[in-house]
């Protein structure tokens, strides 16, 4: 009816397959037989919409019918198209403000990683009109995605989700092609299978994309409903914005803990050689204090030696005298004394060479 823009009668609901008229099963559940899809047509020839009529019997829709109702719906055509114009520009409005959101959020930085991926799934489901949204990080050196972050799943889904990143799901088909996928009907779907845990969930269709680094691929942001969906050219790039600023989080989170970890490194290397410079410096304080002490010394010992000597020789003058003996062994005690500070002028004079300059 779309591609033709003329009305189809159907007699016998019972009779059609439910590939080709989804709503089947539930209209003759309801006690309708027959129907007629008849397009509203706006502009030059551009439908607007179908709307679907039901009969309770199965009989024939003639071509009087088919055009009487055509005749009855024609004026809504115009109608229609203003209208999901309006939607159409409000959904946008409402993407373009949850990106810069996003963005003033990512650029404020007042919130971990995780805290941030889980504000951001929640704001898209809730701006695209799904039940569930997650985003799958690539696990390093394996094979697999694990749910970083996401909304609308089970108690404990997030924690535990890992899903293969090879191309049986829409994760790791988007993953492995790397550009946006779109599944309206997982019915119709022929490319891969739901996964294990969209068919829990009861997931009829999704969108995916891939969320980038600079350098790196990161993993996958992905949307799913419970109900068939025939996603926009704007639903998928209003969601690879919001992976585009995840990714860019990501990437600069990673950079900053990189940064983080050498400026740590640097810090212990610069606090080890401040170490080893204060040591340098206590010793070369202790050497020179050292020197001081030496210079002090040979001088005491020179000065001293030099006083001791005429002592020395005024002493060996008066033992050679015939003098008492009580004034020999006075003579003989100061004599043990000065030699006493000879050797004391001596032991100055040592303390002042050099290590280097002892024998």
């Amino acid at each position: 009816v779309w591609l033709s823009r003329l009305p189809i009668g159907v007699e016998n609901l019972a009779g059609e397959s439910p590939h080709e008229f989804t709503r089947r099963d539930a209209a003759v559940e309801a006690g309708f037989g027959s129907a007629v899809a008849v397009p509203l047509v706006a502009g030059e020839n551009e439908v607007a919409a179908v709307v679907v009529l039901y009969r309770v019997g199965t009989d024939r829709w003639d071509a009087q019918d088919l055009e009487r109702v055509r005749h009855v719906l024609a004026p809504l055509g115009p109608v229609v198209a203003q209208k999901r114009v309006e939607v159409e520009l409000a959904a946008r409005e409402r993407q373009q403000k949850a990106v810069a959101h996003l963005g003033m959020a990512a650029l404020a930085d007042e919130s971990d990683l995780d805290e941030f991926l889980d504000s951001a799934v929640r704001m898209t489901a809730a701006t695209l009109g799904v039940g569930h949204c997650m985003f799958l990080e690539c696990v390093p050196d394996t094979d697999t995605m694990s749910m970083r972050a996401g909304t609308g799943w089970k108690k404990g889904a997030v924690e535990r989700a890992e899903l293969q990143a090879g191309s049986d799901t829409q994760e790791g088909f988007t993953l492995r092609k790397r550009e946006p996928v779109i599944v309206p009907d997982f019915d119709r779907e022929d490319r891969f299978k739901p996964s294990s845990l969209l068919r829990e969930h009861g997931v009829v269709s999704g969108l995916s994309v891939v969320v980038y680094g600079h350098e790196t691929l990161f993993g996958v942001l992905a949307v799913h409903g419970r109900q068939r969906r025939s996603f926009t050219r704007d639903d998928v790039h209003f969601l690879q914005s919001i992976a585009n600023v995840i990714g860019t989080v990501i990437e600069r989170k990673r950079v900053e803990d990189e940064l983080a970890e050498h400026r740590q490194q640097l810090e212990t290397l610069v606090a080890r050689r401040t170490a080893q410079l204060e040591t340098s410096h206590e010793r070369l304080r202790l050497a020179e204090r050292l020197a001081s002490v030496g210079t002090l010394a040979a001088g005491l010992g020179h000065d001293l030696g030099n006083t001791i000597l005429p002592m020395l020789c005024r002493l060996d003058a008066l033992a050679a005298q015939d003098l008492p003996d009580a004034a020999q062994a006075e003579i003989s005690a100061v004599r043990g004394a000065v030699d006493y500070l000879r050797q004391l002028s001596q032991g100055l004079r040592h303390l002042a060479l050099d290590r280097n300059q002892q024998p």
